[in-house]
C-alpha cells in the first residue's frame, strides 16, 4: 500500500542528489553504462522503429492517393464542375450585349428548341416518312 509513496520519495531523493548536490554523477553513469543510457534516452528506439516500419509505408501510400485525389477526383468532381460552369457562363455572357434584338434572338432559339423537343417526344410519327421507297414501287 505504501510502495508507490516509498518509490516516489526514493526517486525524488535520487533526483535531488544527482542534479543538485552532485551534478557530475549522471554523466559518469552515462559513460559507464553507455548502451543502457542510449537505450533509455532514445525510448528503446521505439520511435525510430515505428517510423521505419509504419510511417514510411503509410506516407508512400498517402502520396499515391494524394495524386489520385488531386488529378482524378478533384478534376472530375468540384474543380471539373466549377470549370465547366465558368466556361459555360463565359459562353453565355457573349449573348448579354444589352441589345434587345440579341435577347429576342436567344428567346426565339430557346422557344424553337423547346417546341422541337416536345414535338419529337410526343409523336414519333411526326418525323417518320409516310411512304418508303420500297412501298412506292
Amino acid at each position: 500500500k505504501f510502495l508507490p509513496l516509498i518509490v516516489g520519495l526514493l526517486g525524488s531523493s535520487l533526483a535531488y542528489v544527482f542534479y543538485i548536490l552532485r551534478p557530475n554523477i549522471p554523466s559518469i553513469i552515462a559513460q559507464k553504462a553507455r548502451t543502457l543510457y542510449l537505450l533509455f534516452s532514445n525510448k528503446w528506439f521505439f520511435d525510430a522503429i515505428y517510423n521505419l516500419i509504419f510511417v514510411r509505408g503509410i506516407l508512400a501510400i498517402a502520396h499515391k492517393f494524394r495524386s489520385i485525389d488531386k488529378d482524378v477526383i478533384d478534376y472530375a468532381g468540384p474543380n471539373g464542375v466549377a470549370g465547366f460552369s465558368k466556361r459555360f457562363a463565359k459562353t453565355l455572357s457573349c449573348f448579354q450585349s444589352g441589345y434587345v434584338h440579341h435577347y429576342a434572338l436567344v428567346m426565339i432559339i430557346a422557344l424553337i428548341a423547346l417546341m422541337s423537343w416536345f414535338i419529337f417526344q410526343a409523336d414519333p410519327s411526326f418525323y417518320k416518312p409516310a411512304i418508303t421507297i420500297e412501298e412506292g414501287l
